[in-house]
């Protein structure tokens, strides 16, 4: 299951929980495109990963890729995990391959948004809160 939605201004919210079916990817890459596209200026993302599992090594370039990608439209991107070392780890070394700096894992919703908070509006940060408290 996977989710990308732009709800307020430059706010990319993205959604990836297990299951993934073979074909997920192909659509997560158009829906992405898509998305991004529509918004106006830098991108600030958010990505909720706190139900995901371990990405395959397709998966994992495919989601390097799209990451190269976007760099030049991002302004930050901020990725939410569980407590799985593994998952965070392999999250961190996809951030480091797509060569971005302003992109960062957290394991805490309230530090997440903290560290978004000064490169958003009131209506984005409250956006981000509530896609991060909901399922």
């Amino acid at each position: 299951m996977w989710s990308v939605k732009n709800t307020v201004g430059r706010v990319v919210e993205v959604r990836i929980a297990p299951p993934l079916a073979p074909g997920d990817m192909k659509a997560f890459v158009s829906a992405m495109a898509e998305t991004t596209g529509k918004v106006t200026g830098r991108i600030v993302g958010v990505a909720d990963m706190t139900r995901a599992t371990v990405f395959t090594p397709p998966e994992t370039e495919i989601l390097v890729d799209i990451m190269r990608k976007d760099n030049p439209r991002v302004e930050r991107t901020a990725f939410l995990v569980s407590e799985s070392a593994i998952l965070g780890m392999q999250i961190g070394r996809l951030i480091r391959a797509a060569r971005m700096a302003h992109r960062r894992v957290f394991r805490e919703s309230e530090e997440l948004a903290h560290w978004l908070q000064d490169c958003l509006n009131e209506a984005e940060i409250a956006r981000v809160r509530a896609f991060l408290q909901s399922p």
